[in-house]
């Protein structure tokens, strides 16, 4: 099932049943088994890329569930200092492609948490430092019809409104408008 997105679609879904009721039920396991094993979350962002809406669904539903929980938990450092990169690429890609507009509102969840968490960690951390800042702003430069000024802005706005869950959504989705990813 790991060369393409289409055969054994009933067992690629129930492998992501099975991780998220790991993810719901036994935090702490699964959280340590995932410390070691990258192969999970990488499944998991696979998952969230998926063309099939109900699986991209259940990638969404588990990761927005796994950030939030890790941020609250002592590997918080560890797990975002080695997949803040990869989860805010994936995240702000599946967010920009029309395809996977169903997931908008765990998009802005799954970014959110990771921004708060980034926010309130000591300047001196690893990920203190604002790493999610420069990868966004990166992952947004490619976007002709931004500039530099407006990434800037729009980056600023997501760290200082990611503890207000509705107002990160309306800056998520104006954005959204303006980059003409909805129709404008």
């Amino acid at each position: 099932i790991s060369h393409n997105m289409e055969d054994f679609p009933d067992h690629r879904v129930n492998l992501f049943r099975m991780l998220q009721a790991l993810s719901d039920h036994c935090f702490n396991s699964f959280l340590d088994y995932c410390s070691n094993k990258s192969d999970v979350i990488e499944g998991v962002m696979w998952a969230i890329k998926h063309s099939e809406t109900n699986m991209m669904m259940t990638g969404l539903h588990i990761l927005d569930s796994f950030v939030a929980r890790v941020g609250d938990s002592e590997f918080a450092e560890p797990f975002f200092t080695s997949y803040i990169q990869s989860i805010i690429t994936d995240v702000m890609s599946a967010m920009l492609d029309t395809m996977h507009q169903p997931g908008f509102h765990l998009h802005c969840s799954i970014l959110a948490s990771i921004f708060s968490v980034v926010r309130d960690q000591p300047e001196d951390s690893p990920i203190g430092s604002n790493p999610g800042a420069y990868m966004m702003s990166e992952n947004l430069s490619g976007l002709e019809t931004l500039t530099p000024t407006q990434i800037d802005t729009f980056v600023a706005d997501s760290f200082n409104c990611a503890h207000d869950i509705n107002a990160f959504k309306t800056l998520m989705a104006d954005f959204l408008i303006e980059v003409q990813v909805w129709g404008a």
